[in-house]
């Protein structure tokens, strides 16, 4: 199910590593460039998933335990802990999942300005500028106000 989904993922992450580890790496420095990258932008996947499974694991021991009359009580109360953590873990890999976008990293200019159409124009642009400025603020963009004449 969901865990055989992330294997390819840590599969992956490992075999760079491996890679990255080899003493003929360094005579490519392209191909460690690029290797790198991917390898940072699997990290934080990889990391989730290892926990995603290591929860899973121990909800499916834990599970088992119940039926122990000495350790029942004890795997009742850890099980009370990791059942909520498992779909808060999986919705934060399926967001890691999405593929990133190349231009994800570079910095655009957005440029508001009234053109044709007056006074209404200028201000329709003066009253887009605030919901600009807060989409910045939500989505922990850096922003600059230029004004220019």
């Amino acid at each position: 199910m969901f865990k055989e989904k992330l294997q390819p993922f840590i599969n992956r992450y490992d075999e760079i590593t491996a890679l990255l580890s080899s003493p003929d790496i360094a005579s490519n420095i392209q191909r460690m460039t690029d290797l790198s990258k991917e390898q940072s932008g699997l990290s934080s996947l990889v990391e989730k998933a290892n926990l995603y499974i290591e929860t899973y694991d121990s909800i499916i021991e834990n599970k088992e335990l119940l039926k122990d009359e000495e350790l029942g009580d004890l795997a009742k109360e850890e099980l009370s802990e990791l059942e909520p953590m498992l779909p808060q873990l999986e919705a934060d890999i399926k967001i890691l999942m999405l593929p990133t976008d190349k231009n994800d990293d570079k910095n655009i200019l957005l440029e508001l300005r009234a053109g044709a159409g007056g006074d209404e124009a200028a201000l329709f642009c003066r009253r887009c500028l605030p919901y600009v400025f807060s989409l910045c603020r939500t989505s922990q963009l850096e922003n600059r106000n230029y004004v220019f004449f």
